[in-house]
């Protein structure tokens, strides 16, 4: 099943918090909890160490950063994001 991704960021203080609504072609909509880490890179690479998996690859958010999609190892799906004002799509 193909999604469309959003991303929202919430100002809660001084710290950005974020998270993910994901719209289906059932017509649901549904939130997905992220967890902000230093490199996406990096911890989709203990994801999969430890049993997950990555469902999304890493994409991302022009002039805000990064994020991926994955299922941990009972199966529930989470997003990881990672802060990076630089960056860009590659083509």
């Amino acid at each position: 099943m193909t999604a469309i991704y959003y991303v929202f960021l919430l100002i809660i203080g001084a710290r950005p918090n974020h998270f993910f609504k994901s719209f289906f072609p059932d017509g649901a909509t549904r939130t997905t909890n992220s967890i902000e880490v230093p490199s996406v890179d990096e911890y989709i690479k203990k994801v999969t160490e430890n049993g997950g998996r990555v469902v999304v690859p890493k994409k991302a958010i022009p002039n805000m950063g990064y994020f991926a999609y994955c299922l941990d190892n009972q199966g529930i799906l989470f997003g990881i994001s990672e802060m990076n004002a630089n960056a860009y799509v590659s083509s």
